[in-house]
């Protein structure tokens, strides 16, 4: 049975998870909140997950969400067990999102093994209402915009920990994008426009896409857009450049094509280094 659970705002901002898993598997997330017993426990199944969570969505098979639940596993957010032949899941942060009550309810569904039992602190069952959405104390002097290091003009006070560990992620996730593109210029430019990108596409993505593009053979280094320009138009998208042709018509693989481009600019190299020849003949 599904229950009534709380998403509260800080949830949206919650960078590390953002880095670390899609927009897909974030939802499942959520998904997996309504669906999780008293003891953060959830039938693990991807065939029943899939007719609980997204009954209608035909594109989304059985298969694709085990997929997207291992992105949730890798980031430490869910945990998958098995017993008497069936999979489960255990979601170990659940208390701190959720107010649970264990001790009221026994589960129907078997525990998981100890060690995945983290020592995870329960939401304040003393508190008046622990899943209000109100942001906490800490951080009522300062809104953070998520991916990027922009705050709201006429904040005062010192910035919670959190949110700093929030933009050294940020920060954090921009430097292997600038270590992966091929021209580095006009870095504060292309922060910039990554900060707007983040919010469009997984950084895992864009990360990839770099690469793609680093490594087309048929890129000139001249024409090598700027970061900011090449964030700007999503150019993470683009397909992977197909390989060029010979001019006796053999196509040449990636590698075969570097190497060529490469034996070239070694060529020039060598005749630039050639002493210039003699004026005038010899007497």
């Amino acid at each position: 049975m599904a229950r009534i659970r709380s998403v509260k705002p800080e949830f949206w901002i919650d960078e590390k998870l953002a880095i670390s898993t899609s927009r897909d598997a974030r939802l499942i997330y959520i998904g997996l909140w309504n669906l999780a017993d008293e003891h953060s426990r959830v039938r693990g199944s991807s065939a029943y997950l899939k007719g609980q969570l997204f009954a209608y969505d035909d594109d989304l098979t059985p298969s694709t969400l085990g997929r997207l639940i291992d992105e949730l596993e890798a980031a430490g957010a869910v945990s998958r067990y098995a017993a008497d032949g069936e999979t489960y899941l255990y979601l170990p942060k659940l208390a701190r999102h959720q107010r649970l009550e264990p001790d009221k309810v026994p589960s129907r569904l078997p525990a998981p093994p100890a060690e995945l039992v983290e020592a995870e602190p329960c939401a304040d069952l003393s508190a008046p209402d622990p899943d209000e959405s109100a942001p906490r104390e800490e951080d009522h002097a300062l809104l953070y915009v998520a991916g990027s290091r922009e705050h709201v003009a006429g904040s005062r006070g010192k910035e919670p920990r959190a949110l700093r560990d929030a933009s050294a992620q940020a920060d954090a996730a921009f430097d292997e994008f600038w270590k992966r593109y091929p021209r580095r210029e006009a870095k504060a430019a292309a922060r910039k426009a990554w900060d707007k990108a983040i919010k469009r596409a997984n950084p895992g993505e864009i990360w990839a896409g770099a690469e793609r593009y680093r490594d087309d053979p048929g890129r000139e280094q001249k024409f090598t857009a700027h970061a900011a320009t090449w964030l700007n138009a999503d150019r993470w998208t683009d397909e992977a450049a197909p390989a060029r042709a010979s001019p006796n018509g053999i196509v040449l693989g990636p590698r075969t094509t570097e190497h060529l481009a490469r034996t070239k600019r070694m060529a020039a190299l060598d005749a630039q280094r050639q002493p210039p020849p003699a004026i005038g003949g010899s007497s």
